[in-house]
């Protein structure tokens, strides 16, 4: 299994602005370890959730689909916001970086929400 997450870090968290020296970021940092952990955990979540949604399609559970596209476009968001503060230095939330975050949670939770429905009434 290790060999899996492995493979997931260097496809999905691993970026070339982290590790190009460019940046101010220095991953081996106790922030940077935190924050590195903190983005393993996305991907491993949308990997369940991915797996999850799988299996509510061939089991015909439509109504779970909705939530777990939210968790991964969330999961996303938060690995990207990441990734593309931390050329910075500083990849911590800033008041107006967590306005864009705000509105991107209200738009996918709209749209989930009115999947949900339309997966209920069905």
């Amino acid at each position: 299994m290790s060999k899996l997450w492995d493979w997931l870090y260097r496809v999905f968290i691993s970026d070339k602005r982290l590790h190009d020296g460019a940046g101010l970021f220095d991953e081996y940092s106790k922030q940077g370890q935190e924050l590195m952990s903190v983005m393993r955990f996305s991907v491993r979540l949308e990997v369940y959730c991915a797996l999850l949604m799988i299996a509510c399609l061939l089991s015909q559970i439509w109504w779970v689909l909705p939530w777990l596209a939210f968790m991964i476009a969330m999961c996303e968001i938060g690995r990207g916001f990441i990734l593309n503060k931390a050329q910075s230095g500083y990849p911590y939330p800033e008041p107006t970086d967590m306005i864009g975050i705000a509105i991107a949670v209200v738009f996918f939770g709209a749209i989930a929400l009115i999947w949900f429905i339309g997966a209920l009434l069905a």
